[in-house]
């Protein structure tokens, strides 16, 4: 079992991580949090950037569903009116515990440390789907649940420059660095890259 202290560590690092600052190459950004809000007027901050209101109101609708989400379950978690979700994770974070809160605590830390990860992911660039087949399984669609829950049917390979590859269907991975020899798998040829 998790040591009081180190609960509280782990809870504090978690509420650092969603409402403090965050350093990216040396430069102070926003929160997490706080570019989440921010996002809501503006969907370039959530890397869309297409002119098309279409492309653009989706992702100001999944930063509103996500921040009414966790304003919802801070107050909850809290068990008071907040004036700010920030001043009431900070007080959280230095709130007097029990031994006996350890599992709360653990509850608690696993839920905001979830929130910084759906951020991530909202803000994380998407992917670009391949027509091709996978070379490892030879699938070119798979199946997987929607955001309403359905099953729908998707391209397998899927792309990013971050990430690299991956197949959704048999779970094959290619690294970033790897990308260039997987499009020249798939037969895709770089102009001016020899090698």
């Amino acid at each position: 079992m998790t040591s009081l202290p180190l609960a509280r560590n782990h809870l504090h690092d978690a509420i650092a991580a969603l409402i403090e600052p965050t350093h990216c190459q040396g430069h102070e950004l926003p929160s997490r949090y706080a570019q989440l809000r921010d996002a809501i007027a503006d969907a370039h901050i959530s890397g869309h950037f297409r002119s098309r209101p279409a492309t653009v109101i989706p992702a100001q609708i999944d930063c509103l569903k996500l921040v009414i989400h966790i304003d919802d379950r801070t107050r909850h978690i809290t068990g008071a009116p907040c004036l700010s979700v920030t001043g009431c994770l900070q007080h959280l974070s230095t709130r007097k515990w029990r031994p006996q809160d350890v599992e709360l605590i653990e509850t608690i830390t696993a839920e905001i440390s979830s929130w910084s990860k759906a951020i991530d992911d909202l803000f994380a660039p998407k992917p670009v789907y391949l027509p091709d087949p996978c070379p490892q399984c030879g699938h070119t669609h798979t199946r997987r649940k929607n955001d309403d829950g359905d099953t729908v049917r998707v391209q397998a390979l899927a792309v990013t420059a971050a990430a690299g590859a991956v197949c959704n269907q048999c779970h094959a991975r290619w690294k970033p660095e790897d990308l260039v020899f997987f499009g020249r798998v798939l037969g895709y040829h770089c102009a001016g890259v020899t090698a």
